[in-house]
């Protein structure tokens, strides 16, 4: 499951368990939606703790929605995250769309 909330700094995007294409095209889709009401040099906190290993499918839609939220005015993305393998993915992720 992903959920997208609106905070004074941003966003803040949860990722819980295990992410389905579904679940991957329903946040890329209210990601492009939610962009437009950010103010410019919007900072985005990942909140990745409860999320299981991301899919390769997974893996894809998150580099894409890294790769518009970067386009858009991202100034600072961070990501908390307790499985050392989900944080390696996304770290690697971040790396690529830097």
């Amino acid at each position: 499951m992903v959920t997208i909330e609106p905070r004074l700094y941003g966003l803040k995007i949860t990722l819980e368990g295990v992410l389905s294409p579904e679940d991957m095209a329903s946040w890329l889709l209210e990601l492009q939606q939610t962009i437009p009401l950010l103010r410019d040099g919007y900072s985005v906190l990942f909140d990745a703790r409860d999320l299981h290993e991301l899919s390769d499918d997974a893996v894809h839609a998150f580099a894409r929605g890294l790769a518009l939220l970067q386009q858009t005015g991202t100034i600072q993305a961070d990501v908390v995250a307790n499985d050392p393998r989900v944080i390696e993915q996304l770290g690697l992720l971040s790396d690529c769309a830097a």
